[in-house]
């Protein structure tokens, strides 16, 4: 059977990937959102993760064909690198990324280790599955390793499905892209394909990629802040995380129990739910919270930096914060957010080329992957959201927030 898909055209799949298909967790993807809450600054943006579950297939067996082309004897090792590519985001909650900022503080995991943990899970359809087919526990156990970009025995099995530049990238990068139409013929995920090789197992590219690698870099950086961390978006996510929080927190509902649900139905449940949690449902498309404080990367010394990195990894020195602002402005701490994103860093500027018979990364040799790399920390912003409106001066709340940090 194939699908039809407006990236790649024919997607072809095969009988066990129908079955796949056919279970619970995968016909939930279709009910996520791929980006979160990004339609509401594209409205045409309504991806979801099922189609780029299968777009990420359709790559992956791209960059197999092109091996086995090339003289790679990998034919052993397709099924497993379909099927991880398949399922490498049945780990995702409603929203994408919106519910993960708080089911990875709850659960310890991120969706990629969801996603592996469903597959060896034994009493799970998925697991069912694959056993039905007569795979091994081994070749189960390597399926949900690679979706972690890890394989011992042959590395380039991870790497293809999560690296620096995989087969996940190579799908959402132009999906994203024609969805908002915003620069979609940037990523040629063909023609980076078509340069791919491999040395000692692992993934590397020929030179000759150059020039295409170099256009992907620049799509990360314009992506940033213009699709993925557009402002409008994150404070969205973060609101529906907070919601969520409340939740869980209040035994409504747990952490497992939101991971399965669609987007239709976490808001439904949301909103029902009554309190602060539907006030916060209600304010992700009605009367956002207000963007009180906004500090860029460039404004801290490198003490702080680090110190507000390890906040963003600490739930609760990031708590701490919260509560200490909302104290100071006199606001519900339901309704006070800090908002920070990872440490600003394009991985693609760090993947491997040969040039003159050596492995290099790409930002050695190409001036402007260099430079946009060097550059990229000025798209990084922290972010206060707030229910209230500052009746201070904002320099006076940026200092007491500096002095919190």
């Amino acid at each position: 059977m194939y699908f039809q898909d407006v990236i790649h055209g024919e997607i072809r799949t095969n009988e066990l990937e129908l079955k796949l298909l056919d279970t619970g967790v995968m016909k939930s993807l279709s009910g996520k959102m791929d980006i979160g809450n990004i339609n509401l600054v594209y409205p045409d943006a309504r991806h979801t993760r099922l189609e780029h579950s299968l777009g990420i297939l359709y790559v992956a067996n791209e960059i197999c064909c092109t091996l086995l082309e090339k003289g790679y004897e990998i034919e052993e090792e397709v099924r497993s690198i379909r099927v991880s590519a398949l399922l490498h985001d049945i780990g995702h909650g409603p929203f994408s990324h919106g519910s993960e900022i708080i089911l990875q503080e709850k659960t310890g995991l991120t969706h990629e280790q969801m996603s592996g943990r469903i597959i060896i899970d034994e009493t799970s359809e998925i697991n069912q599955v694959l056993r039905d087919w007569g795979i091994s526990k081994r070749e189960i156990s390597e399926t949900a390793d690679m979706i972690l970009g890890v394989n011992k025995r042959r590395p380039f099995l991870g790497e293809m499905i999560h690296w620096m530049v995989d087969a996940d990238k190579l799908d959402y990068l132009p999906r994203d892209a024609h969805s908002t139409g915003f620069l979609p013929s940037l990523v040629q995920s063909r023609k980076i394909i078509d340069f791919i090789k491999l040395l000692n197992d692992h993934i590397i590219f020929e030179e000759k990629a150059t020039p295409y690698l170099e256009s992907m870099v620049f799509a990360e950086a314009i992506y940033y802040s213009n699709i993925h961390h557009h402002p409008i978006v994150r404070k969205a996510d973060q609101t529906l995380s907070r919601a969520i929080k409340i939740a869980i927190e209040t035994d409504r509902i747990t952490s497992y129990e939101v991971q399965k649900m669609t987007d239709n139905q976490i808001i439904d449940f949301l909103e029902k739910l009554g309190g602060n949690a539907s006030k916060l449902v209600l304010k992700i498309q009605n009367k956002p919270l207000n963007t009180i404080l906004t500090i860029n990367w460039e404004e801290l010394d490198k003490d702080r930096k680090d110190r507000v990195l390890r906040i963003r990894g600490d739930d609760q020195q990031k708590e701490k914060l919260e509560e200490a602002i909302a104290d100071h402005i006199k606001s519900e701490l339901d309704f006070t957010l800090v908002d920070i994103p990872s440490a600003p860093h394009i991985q693609e500027a760090d993947v491997p080329i040969i040039a003159q018979e050596e492995p290099v990364p790409l930002k050695s040799i190409s001036t402007m992957t260099k430079a946009i790399s060097q550059n990229h920390a000025t798209q990084w912003s922290l972010r206060v959201y707030s229910e209230k409106t500052l009746e201070e001066s904002e320099k006076n709340f940026r200092n007491f927030f500096l002095s919190q940090i």
